[in-house]
């Protein structure tokens, strides 16, 4: 411990003077600055003459003072003492700390805990207020102290849905074993009439919703601060009024959401009845409920964000089926009467007029608009008007229309041909093509109208069995999870549909780190019980209950501690039983017992085992070890609620009150009734209305299409003979059919989709204006006339006129391609050139090579094995290597798609006299592979251009050792022979293409007739450039 400091004058007439150092210890108090008399207390202090423990009561004066040294001073010195410090206090006399000095204890960090009549603190470091007074130092501890009171605060967390370690300043945490207190609460030592503060702790990143401290002061009358309470009700109001205020702005936007408003107040009403039942102290149903609405309320914020998706996905989807509409329509009617900027003025004018009455009548529309304003300013739009609505509808309208042109100008120039070629087509049989366009588009109209898909909140039957002929509900619920409460049960009471009702409470068997049993004690021994506690009157009056037990049923009574067991246990009637539970924990194990309980009644568990419920289930499923007793009897958190039985009042379904509790209540029900049970749930599901309907006008829509497409295919089938001729490819033969009826599927679906839906909005409307003048409509009747307009109504649009109409399409677009393979060679099969040795097949490449090139001939092929795609041949499995006697081999994996297979293949090189020949070979049982035969046929391809490649490598060689030679007049001469030979055959084709010309459309005679040209074209500048080279 460092000594004080010591400053000496140097004067010869200085003297000695003597200083006592004392500690004054005063204790106040705080409420009225009095001093508290004989109150006894232990404190550990540091001063810098050392560490000084007291132990002692105060005097009169609430004071107690203690030497802590003495010394000499030279007369004229200055001390100069360090500080001082408070480390350690108890209070004897149920007091706690308020202030030390000038120090609050609030402000500062210390350790405390209260047991009976006594209150300690430690781990402070409060600094002491030192005053020299010449002969003595005085170090001062001024204490301000208030009487305090052991209160309960319920310390768990019912959004975490875990006990939190609180911050309670100036309060002290009670540890006092013996106290009754549930898992929820703990005992706190709070001073009385002093505002303190409860702090949660800071670590909340994975909570939205702040959880703020709170502020109470308490009297002698207060026993229990509800601080989950006020958590819950801080949440729970931050949530909701979060949730009303999105359904408010869908609702201001034009999506009414009828059903979720209705799920939204049915989910607060029952968070406000759970956060009641946690100031009723009813926790463990109160967490119970709380999970449960948290859970419904966490499906609704999350199927209102997908409701913004939803919207954003059919803004999109309409905007690109105006621009659709807006491109084929003018092309169809238009496209030969008018210029290019004509119809592009009039598809720009058709896109922005549909686009704009979408934009102001649809609500999906208006959502997106709101979305993306919001997100470009940062600030949120709760209503949307004409001007907001304009300028929405332009900028997704230019995102779009810039979009799709950035695409447009990097399709194919065949697809575009194929796209001109197909609106022609329709223009051939303009009768035939209205018929079959006024056919698809009302087909889409009544697939859209017909046709409802979406999203179902509500109640619903999950099974079904054999009942009983007695009508009621059974509620279940998840005793584990959320059990049922008090306030449920009398909810359901006072209902008018409720008969009568009676529950049943057990033992919660299982909770985070703990697991629980009941226990029967009868003398010294203890046996595992299945303890139930039942409503007896409920239980006399529907099962006669009574009749399978021996003893005095009159003395089971509701509230009472008395007992019905089986006889399996030896205690007799009349005498008493001790029930408890057994409680495991992490590693350890405990009982507690519930009290003792009369043996009012023994039965028969075989009995009992016959009886049913309502639902024609068990009444108890165990027996052997059953203990049944009243409810009210056993007061203890470990028992809950965990099922009830309604008997409904004549002249209400059953069905209908069990869909209404499980919807309300959030747990699942079994309706019984006329022998029926059935299991209902509350649930989310996707729901498909009409879908039988429906079948009928996509069957009519292939029909359609297969029918006019074929047709087409007879008519045009000596067309498509000789496109094949002239060198059509069979995938563009398909393509241009396919994109024909593509034309028409897709005109019926954009004019049935976007028409159906104006021609709704004229109807509802009309509708509107005639109600006024007659009889008062619905305000939801003009909404409800275009909620199927939609995202799932665009996919349905598009199923019926786009894909059925593709697949209608597919069998005759698939003959034509047949027809433009007519006039191709087709393909070797190569099955009889395979040479068949064992296990071993053998194939001949078409190449002979001599000795002396072997070199040349190996790197040629590992060179072209490296061509072929990965899916084809692994590029990491090419081995080989070449051998003394001139010969090599060349090893791979070939790969077959879908299955999974890796076949082994090598190239050998085999002797023939003074030549080499290229001879793969690979197992037998993959000969009939067409993976493998793709691989040779394609070998040999690389194969004939040997020669070609050799003259390459030997011009490089060439080129690198000597300069470039000029070729002679005879070479000249004989390629100018090659070239007019080629003019002469393009010369030929062009002959015969104008024979044909009239049985050609105009666009396909013009662009093999151009193309024909251009190679002439090309072919005539060579010999120019060559007879320039024979001159020189």
């Amino acid at each position: 411990m460092t000594k004080p400091s010591i400053c000496q004058d140097h004067d010869e007439s200085t003297s000695e003077v003597t200083i006592n150092v004392l500690l004054i210890v005063n204790v106040r108090n705080y409420a009225t600055d009095t001093p508290i008399v004989n109150v006894t207390l232990e404190a550990k202090f540091f001063t810098p003459w050392g560490s000084i423990d007291v132990h002692g009561s105060t005097n009169e004066t609430g004071t107690i003072e203690v030497p802590v040294t003495t010394f000499t001073l030279t007369s004229g010195a200055n001390i100069l003492p360090g500080p001082s410090r408070l480390s350690e206090l108890t209070l004897w006399n149920n007091y706690t700390v308020i202030k030390i000095n000038n120090v609050f204890m609030d402000e500062v960090d210390y350790s405390a805990e209260y047991v009976i009549n006594q209150t300690s603190y430690w781990n402070m470091r409060i600094a002491l207020k030192t005053v020299n007074s010449g002969e003595k130092i005085f170090i001062e501890s001024n204490i301000w102290t208030l009487p305090g009171k052991l209160v309960k605060i319920s310390d768990y967390n019912p959004i975490l849905d875990k006990k939190e370690t609180l911050t309670v300043k100036p309060a002290v945490k009670a540890n006092i074993e013996g106290l009754t207190k549930t898992p929820y609460e703990s005992y706190y030592f709070l001073p009385l009439n002093y505002n303190i503060t409860i702090i949660p702790p800071s670590t909340y990143w994975y909570v939205e919703t702040e959880i703020k401290s709170y502020g109470i002061k308490i009297d002698k009358s207060t026993s229990l601060i509800n601080w989950m309470y006020f958590v819950a009700k801080t949440y729970v109001s931050k949530e909701l009024e979060s949730l009303n205020d999105e359904l408010t702005w869908f609702r201001e936007l034009g999506l009414p959401l009828i059903q979720e408003y209705e799920e939204y107040k049915a989910i607060r009403s029952h968070l406000e009845r759970s956060v009641n039942l946690i100031l009723l102290e009813d926790y463990g149903p109160a967490l119970g409920g709380i999970r449960r609405s948290l859970d419904r309320l966490g499906n609704l914020q999350s199927w209102l964000s997908t409701q913004r998706t939803y919207s954003i996905l059919t803004a999109i989807s309409i905007s690109l089926f105006a621009y659709g509409l807006a491109s084929l329509l003018p092309k169809f009617v238009l496209e030969e009467k008018v210029g290019r900027k004509t119809l592009l003025i009039i598809k720009i004018a058709i896109y922005s007029i549909f686009l704009l009455i979408l934009s102001l009548t649809h609500f999906s529309l208006k959502i997106a608009y709101a979305m993306m304003i919001s997100g470009m300013f940062g600030s949120s739009i709760k209503g949307i008007d004409v001007p907001t609505t304009l300028w929405g509808c332009f900028l997704l309208g230019t995102l779009t229309y810039f979009f799709l042109t950035l695409i447009s100008v990097r399709k194919a120039a065949l697809t575009d041909l194929s796209l001109q070629l197909g609106i022609r087509g329709l223009k051939r049989r303009v009768s035939r093509t209205i018929l079959t366009l006024i056919t698809i588009t009302v087909i889409v109209s009544s697939a859209i109208i017909l046709v409802n898909v979406s999203i179902a909140r509500a109640s619903r039957v999950k099974e079904a069995w054999p009942g009983t002929e007695k009508s009621g509900v059974i509620i279940e619920t998840n005793i584990l999870i959320a059990p049922l409460s008090e306030y449920d049960i009398n909810w359901t009471r006072i209902q008018e549909w409720c008969e009568d009702i009676g529950y049943r409470e057990e033992i919660i068997t299982l909770e985070p780190q703990l697991t629980r049993w009941g226990i029967l004690f009868y003398g010294e021994r203890s046996s595992r019980a299945e303890i139930i506690a039942v409503d007896p009157e409920f239980l006399e009056r529907y099962y006669n209950f009574s009749k399978y037990v021996r003893g005095v049923w009159s003395e089971f009574t509701k509230g009472d501690n008395v007992a019905i067991i089986s006889n399996n246990f030896e205690a007799p009637v009349g005498d008493y039983v001790t029930l408890g539970v057994g409680e495991a924990g992490t590693g350890s194990w405990w009982t507690r017992t519930f009290g003792d309980f009369k043996v009012v009644g023994k039965f028969d568990p075989s009995s009992i085992l016959k009886l049913s419920r309502i639902d024609n289930k068990p009444l108890f499923e165990e027996t052997s070890n059953l203990v049944i007793v009243p409810v009210g009897s056993i007061k203890d958190y470990s028992m809950a609620i965990s099922e009830a039985t309604v008997i409904v009042k004549k002249g209400f379904d059953s069905i209908d009150v069990a869909k209404k509790i499980a919807y309300i209540l959030g747990v699942t029900t079994i309706a019984n009734s006329h022998g029926l049970a059935k299991k209902i749930e509350w649930s989310v599901e996707w729901t498909v209305r009409g879908f039988i309907p429906y079948l009928f006008p996509l069957t009519i829509a292939s029909l359609m299409i297969y029918i006019t497409m074929t047709s087409i295919y007879e008519e045009r089938r000596k067309e498509i003979m000789i496109m094949a001729t002239l060198g059509l490819d069979p995938k563009n033969t398909f393509q241009v059919f396919v994109i024909e009826a593509l034309l028409l599927g897709f005109m019926g679906t954009l004019l049935g989709f976007l028409g159906s839906y104006l021609l709704a909005l004229i109807l509802s409307s009309i509708t509107g204006l005639l109600g006024q003048i007659w009889s008062p409509i619905s305000g939801e009747t003009g909404i409800s006339s275009y909620v199927h307009w939609s995202l799932p109504a665009v996919l349905v649009a598009m199923l019926t006129g786009t894909v059925m109409t593709f697949l209608g399409a597919y069998v005759p677009a698939s003959r034509a391609r047949g027809l433009s393979l007519l006039g191709r060679v087709k393909r070797r099969r190569l099955v009889g050139e395979f040479i068949i040795q064992g296990d071993i097949v053998s194939f001949n490449l078409p190449l002979r090579v001599p000795v002396q090139g072997v070199d040349l001939l190996y790197r040629f092929i590992r060179e072209n094995i490296g061509k072929f795609k990965s899916s084809l041949i692994d590029p990491h499995s090419v081995k080989g290597e070449i051998r003394r006697d001139g010969t090599f081999t060349v090893s791979f994996i070939g790969r077959e798609p879908g299955r999974s297979m890796f076949i082994p293949c090598e190239i050998k090189s085999i002797r023939d006299g003074d030549s080499l020949i290229p001879v793969v070979e690979f197992p037998a049982r993959y000969r009939s592979y067409e993976r493998v035969r793709r691989i040779l046929r394609t070998l040999e391809e690389y194969m004939i251009g040997f020669a070609s490649w050799k003259d390459m490598q030997r011009k490089m060689k060439i080129i690198r050792e000597a300069p470039k030679r000029r070729k002679t007049p005879e070479e000249i001469l004989i390629e100018v022979k090659e070239v007019i030979e080629r003019i002469k055959e393009d010369s030929k084709r062009i002959k015969f293409l104008e024979s044909r010309k009239s049985q050609l459309s105009e666009a396909i005679y013009e662009e093999f007739r151009q193309k024909y040209l251009k190679r002439i074209e090309e072919e005539t500048n060579k010999i120019r450039t060559l007879a320039i080279g024979l001159e020189s």
